[in-house]
């Protein structure tokens, strides 16, 4: 999980990545989890304080 939150940081440049998980293999049940980028690039040329 660290060497895909780390490429996703420094090669990707991914501002967020997702993930969902099923519960206990049942249909309805999931688990829905995102990590956002802990300092997004200025390189993208979002506006300060912006993010997509």
């Amino acid at each position: 999980m660290q060497a895909a939150c780390d490429d996703a940081d420094r090669w990707a440049q991914l501002l967020r990545l997702a993930l969902t998980v099923f519960v206990d293999n049942a249909r309805v049940d999931v688990l829905s989890m995102a990590r956002l980028h802990p300092h997004p690039p200025a390189a993208l040329g979002l506006p300060a304080g912006e993010s997509e």
